[in-house]
């Protein structure tokens, strides 16, 4: 069985549902019924319609409220909402005493806990403690009223009380618990949680929280939700133009509202409407809202309920590519290409010609600003916390798979020409190649007029008929910038005299990052004249890969991706170069995909998509099976036109203190300790305005859908599954950076 955060429950093409009680059966246990496989159905959709998001295939999304109490069991998927995966605090899904539950590893457990309105504030907690002492609390550094009930199995409900009122929005819980204590199959902790509820003084009674699971039911081939007088559910969405909700209600009246920023709640079902149902979401069109489904009397039953909109639809491809090639272009910021912003003055005839046959997501993000773990989650499918390869020593673990020994067990022959230092076998990345070219660690010419001729040798010195995974890494718009002079003057002035200069000084950027150096204003144009020379310079070369393959007869069967590792910054928010920040000129990267069975040319998708996405993609589109462990899910689905469970995000993340998350047009920023940014992208492309205190419910719905993403790659196994909970995170591995390494480093303006 499937465990329910697999990746093959957010795309697929038909209805296969499934019940799964998994721990309901234990007494003890909060029921959890979870989906073990959610598939988007075609059912009545006219041709031209698909579903977007259906709604009870994705119950972790949803927020649950019975009454005005907000209610999260604890250590499951939907957790995720509040205990954010453990990002930015110390808590761990465990299995205890025979239910699902947060444990922290120190006395210090820290909760998000989102307000609906101001008040003063009543949190019940079922807890238990692993050594003697008092539980304390305070919610935003102000102390909390805790009292404590004993129960007969060993756990406690804390009654957590404030004396003072407290606004709508997002505040930060911190419970501390007695001493730590070593735990049996946990080791040392400070205590557990499984239940979590907050509401206004005195709405409380002494039940748990409730899963939202356990108001699924199937009847007659549909699911759908069975809501008792009182509950409401709640999903966050991105509102398109032609979003449509559709569904069929039976049994007891409910109401259905899109609640919006702005205090803004709208009607789309009245109380008193029933049957099969239609209603246009047009009028929030561009927002990011909440769709609330309340029962208001008798038991209402909502069958099959998704989001419904027009798309394009293509025909099937007629079979699955032969070989797979892809190309890595280190640096290059989205913005900087005509495909995704047609007022760049960068000229690159050969990728836009490229991109007039492939598919352009406009929305591609890399999963880290460097390029390591970056390219770490291209080749393994996983997020930077998954496969931990993030800092400048640290070496790929060999029990992250790595798509070019996956591929090669599959018969392909693998062959590599990399550009970049980081991204060699001294890091991990020399596994699964039949051929393998590190041009910096072997000390050769790297510029990519010389990787083009290698690649081209490559070819034509091929005997195999065998399928082949070629993998070309350029880094031409990498530091330090020395372009051809021809390609300098397109941008800027060849006889320049001055500071900017790369060829005494490889570190020139990292100094004036680090202050050492102070650029005016004809300095700084200068710098990026050189960065775009570099691009335009990659592109004549871009084109001659291209043209070889074409050529040689490998444009028909070969499926191509082109993108990249990160972007560069040139003082959008005060800084230059990368690996400092996750804003839009760091993390907004190339991604293109032509595949040559889906004839979409020069199509553009909006959606949102990661570089953990690209390896799951490459196995879809060849016919191989998916490993469980990929947390990256296909885009498949997305360049045929499919239905859809759900909205496609992305995450993104730095070390341990920043995690972002895109979905539509918004941006999340979050780092701990309840703070954040939020951003609109399409009004404010270069995240000047924070709109966080304005959108509060766009920043709660990010927040949640982000949560429950970081709980999914933080977390494995548990209720619903055939596994005990374990945590995703590979173990750690260190390379010696020797003398030889590091100058071969610092020429590409390392600092080791």
């Amino acid at each position: 069985m499937l465990p329910f955060f697999a990746h093959r429950l957010w795309h697929a093409p038909a209805l296969m549902f499934s019940l799964w009680l998994g721990a309901c059966e234990q007494s003890k246990a909060p029921k959890s019924p979870l989906i073990e496989r959610a598939e988007a159905s075609a059912g009545n959709l006219k041709s031209e319609e698909r579903i977007v998001f259906d709604l009870v295939a994705h119950p972790e999304l949803a927020e649950l409220k019975r009454g005005g109490v907000s209610e999260w069991p604890l250590g499951g998927l939907d957790s995720g909402k509040i205990a954010l995966g453990g990002f930015g605090n110390e808590l761990s899904a465990k299995e205890l005493d025979g239910r699902m539950a947060l444990v922290t590893r120190s006395r210090a457990a820290r909760f998000r806990v989102p307000l609906d309105e101001k008040g003063k504030v009543e949190i019940r907690l079922s807890a238990k403690a692993f050594a003697r002492g008092k539980f304390r609390a305070d919610l935003n550094g102000r102390s909390l009223q805790v009292t404590e009930e004993k129960r007969e199995d060993g756990w406690v409900v804390l009654t957590l009380k404030s004396e003072q009122s407290f606004d709508a929005g997002e505040h930060e819980l911190l419970v501390r618990t007695p001493p730590t204590a070593v735990v049996r199959g946990i080791g040392r902790a400070g205590g557990a949680f499984s239940s979590m509820r907050v509401g206004p003084p005195g709405q409380m009674d002494s039940s748990e929280a409730l899963s939202i699971g356990e108001l699924l039911y199937a009847e007659g081939g549909k699911l759908g939700l069975k809501l008792e007088p009182g509950l409401s559910v709640r999903y966050p969405i991105f509102i398109e133009r032609g979003m449509r909700v559709r569904g069929e209600l039976s049994g007891g009246q409910a109401s259905i509202r899109l609640l919006r920023d702005g205090g803004r709640a709208e009607r789309v079902l009245g109380a008193g409407e029933s049957g099969a149902f239609e209603r246009s979401l047009e009028a929030a069109a561009g927002e990011l809202a909440y769709l609330e489904i309340r029962a208001e009397r008798g038991e209402a039953k909502l069958r099959h309920p998704r989001i419904i909109q027009e798309k394009p639809v293509v025909d099937a491809p007629a079979g699955a590519p032969k070989n797979v090639v892809v190309i890595l272009i280190d640096t290059l910021r989205a913005d900087k290409l005509r495909p995704v912003n047609p007022k760049t003055r960068v000229r690159t005839p050969g990728l836009d010609r490229f991109a007039s046959t492939a598919t352009t997501f406009l929305r591609g993000h890399t999963s880290e600003n460097w390029t390591k773990p970056s390219v770490a989650s291209l080749f393994s499918g996983l997020t930077p916390w998954e496969h931990t390869a993030t800092k400048g020593e640290s070496v790929l673990p060999r029990s992250v798979p790595f798509l070019a020994e996956i591929l090669k067990r599959e018969g392909f022959e693998t062959a590599s020409f990399i550009a970049n230092g980081y991204v060699s076998d001294r890091f991990g990345f020399g596994r699964g190649w039949d051929f393998y070219r590190n041009y910096i660690r072997e000390n050769r010419r790297s510029k990519s007029e010389f990787i083009a001729r290698d690649v081209l040798a490559w070819l034509d010195s091929r005997k195999s008929d065998k399928p082949f995974f070629l993998y070309i890494h350029t880094i031409d718009p990498h530091v330090p910038y020395r372009p051809p002079e021809e390609f300098l003057g397109l941008y800027g002035d060849t006889n320049y005299k001055g500071q900017v200069n790369f060829r005494t000084n490889a570190l020139f950027l990292e100094h004036v990052k680090m202050g050492k150096i102070r650029l005016n204003a004809r300095d700084r144009a200068h710098l990026e004249a050189l960065y775009d020379g570099e691009i335009s310079y990659h592109d004549v070369n871009f084109a001659t890969i291209l043209d070889a393959l074409k050529k040689r007869g490998y444009e028909d069967d070969t499926l191509v991706i082109v993108t990249a590792d990160h972007g560069e910054e040139f003082w959008d928010h005060g800084s230059v170069g990368h690996g400092h920040n996750v804003y839009q000129e760091l993390l907004h990267i190339p991604y293109f995909i032509r595949h040559p069975g889906i004839k979409r040319p020069g199509t553009s998708l909006d959606e949102a998509v990661s570089l953990t996405d690209l390896a799951p993609t490459i196995l879809d589109a060849l016919g191989k099976s998916i490993p469980e462990e990929m947390s990256g899910r296909s885009l498949i689905p997305l360049l045929r036109g499919e239905h859809l469970s759900a909205q496609r995000f992305a995450v993104a993340g730095f070390m341990d203190n920043w995690r972002t998350i895109t979905l539509g047009d918004y941006k999340l920023i979050a780092r701990p300790r309840n703070r954040q940014t939020l951003f609109n992208l399409k009004r404010d492309p270069g995240e000047k305005d924070d709109i966080a205190a304005e959108r509060p419910l766009a920043l709660r719905a990010l927040k949640s859908v982000m949560g429950v993403e970081l709980h999914r790659t933080a977390f494995s196994g548990g209720s619903g599954s055939n596994t005990r909970p374990a945590s995703r995170r590979h173990a750690e591995g260190k390379a010696e950076i020797d003398d030889e390494l590091a100058e071969q480093l610092r020429s590409l303006g390392y600092v080791h």
